[in-house]
Formats: structure tokens, C-alpha cells, sequence
């Protein structure tokens, strides 16, 4: 089965197009293309395995999204936590390097069946099968895997901003200044996900706690299922100097030497510190419709 680089579903090769087509993500590619994708997408997902650093479960794949589940007890998966596919799912044992933190679960599985049926209950137009006991079992607890930053930035900062003069004529004259502030900013825990197949918008909704992250103990993944990660780690490392830039710049014009000059931009150099990775709790419910 040859897999979409995109999202892991099976591929087709289409006789009209002479495309090679996915049913699932609705990409395309031509065979030279995909060809390259894939040898790219290989060299990329080589991850070297520290034997003392890792933990072992039951890993299973849905054939129709491609998404790969662990288990760590003799439970057998039946159903995609994903797509909601109840296709074959092949399994096998594979070792995966132990994240640098975990935050566990806190909630029960029935405390948020209690929550989705309170919420359901208000959505009047919601299908009745959405509400049935049967669906709201197949809640799955899983730890998805994150990148957590550290960003900072520690020393004089020199912006550049201007002060209207005076104006001659069709001329308007301005002095040019160089204002230097000292920044001590500390950005640390801002995560995300790690899963391709996880959508980032829902991901960035669920407000996780980085205070609640412990070292991480393969004990508390007992019970539960974890996803293996197919994202590199420095994928957002510009969307998280941006994310912290858009945070303190505002702090900066507001004080009162900002305010003054008509700054041109203002771009703090942020360093990230370092990343470090992490398992975070999520309960997922997929409903495949009728």
C-alpha cells in the first residue's frame, strides 16, 4: 500500500488523470512528485531509538487514514480515534523515545461522557445517534504528543523611531532617534502538536497547564493509548517567535519613550532557548455519520 505523504491514507492511481489520487485529504501527485515526496518524508521520519530512553507498546494502524495508536495493555482497537473507521487495523510491537514531559489525565472517562452528554443535550439538531449510549463509550483517552518552547531574550534593544520637526513648504522634516530599552523576557511552555492528523486549531483550543507537566513516568500511560508523533519538532519554531513577538510588542508601546516616536518596526531578536517534548492528555470521540 503505497501511503499520501500528507495524511498516511491509502493512495490510488487515478487512469483519467493520470494522477496518483487520496479519497481522504483529496491531494494529487504526479508519480515523479510523489516519488520525491516520500523519499523525503523518509529521510525526514528517521528517528534514532535510545534503548534506555524509550518505552515499547502495541502499535496499531487504520488503513483507510493511516493514523497509528499505541496500547500498553492487551486491548484490542477496533475503531479509528480519528476517522472512525472500523477497518482492518494491522498492529505490531514498535519502541518510541520517551518524551520529556507528561501531564496526566485528571479527568475520568465518565466524567467527560457526563460533560459531552450535558453539551449535546442543548444541541437540538444534533443526530439522536450522537447521543446513544454506544457512541458516547467509544471516548478514548490518548496522549498526543507536543513540542514545548522556551524563548527568551536578555539585553539592550534599539529601535529606531521618529519625531515630526517642523514642515517648510511641501517638506516635513523629522529627527531620527535610537531608543534603547532593556529586555528580560522569558517565554516558556508554549507547545504544539505533533500530529499531522491533529488539526492545529483544535489542538491550540484545549488550554493546557505546563505547570501541571511532570518528568515523564511511562506509569501514567497505564490505561491509556498515546499517538506516535510524524511531525518535526522544529516545525513552529517561526510561528512561536512570532506568537511571543505579537505578546511583547504591545508592552513596549505603551511605554511612554514608544509612544513619543513613530517607530518603523520593532523586531526583538527572540532566541529560542530550547524544546523539549511532551505527552499531553485528550479525549477523543469520532462519530462516523450514519
Amino acid at each position: 500500500m503505497i501511503k499520501c505523504p500528507n495524511c498516511s491514507a491509502e493512495l490510488k492511481y487515478d487512469v483519467n488523470t493520470s494522477f496518483i489520487t487520496c479519497d481522504y485529504c483529496g491531494s494529487s501527485f504526479s508519480p515523479k512528485e510523489l516519488r520525491t515526496r516520500i523519499n523525503y518524508a523518509k529521510e525526514q521520519k528517521q528517528e534514532e531509538i535510545d534503548p534506555n530512553k524509550s518505552y515499547e507498546g502495541k502499535s496499531y494502524t487504520c488503513s483507510q487514514c493511516g493514523a497509528t495508536l499505541l496500547t500498553f495493555d492487551n486491548t484490542a482497537i477496533t475503531f479509528c480515534s480519528y476517522c472512525g473507521s472500523q477497518a482492518i487495523i494491522e498492529s505490531k510491537m514498535i519502541r518510541v523515545n520517551n518524551p520529556d514531559y507528561v501531564i496526566p489525565f485528571q479527568k475520568t472517562k465518565e466524567e467527560c461522557i457526563n460533560n459531552y452528554k450535558k453539551k449535546i443535550k442543548k444541541s437540538f439538531f444534533a443526530p439522536s445517534y450522537m447521543k446513544s449510549d454506544v457512541v458516547v463509550q467509544k471516548f478514548r483517552g490518548i496522549y498526543m504528543p507536543y513540542v514545548v518552547y522556551n524563548v527568551e531574550f536578555h539585553g539592550d534593544y534599539k529601535a529606531k523611531g521618529s519625531k515630526r520637526k517642523y514642515q517648510k513648504g511641501d517638506y516635513i522634516y523629522y529627527d531620527d532617534y535610537d531608543v534603547v530599552t532593556r529586555i528580560d523576557a522569558s517565554y516558556n511552555g508554549i507547545s504544539y502538536d505533533l500530529i499531522s492528523k491533529y488539526y492545529d486549531k483544535y489542538s491550540q483550543m484545549i488550554p493546557f497547564n505546563f505547570k501541571e507537566a511532570k518528568e515523564f513516568n511511562i506509569n501514567y500511560l497505564s490505561g491509556f493509548y498515546a499517538d506516535t508523533r510524524d511531525v518535526d519538532e522544529k516545525t513552529y519554531d517561526l510561528i512561536v517567535k512570532n506568537v511571543v513577538s505579537n505578546e511583547c510588542n504591545p508592552k513596549l508601546l505603551k511605554l511612554k519613550e514608544y509612544k513619543k516616536f513613530q517607530f518603523e518596526r520593532i523586531a526583538i531578536p527572540f532566541v529560542i532557548k530550547d524544546r523539549k517534548t511532551g505527552i499531553f492528555p485528550v479525549y477523543f470521540l469520532s462519530i462516523r455519520d450514519k
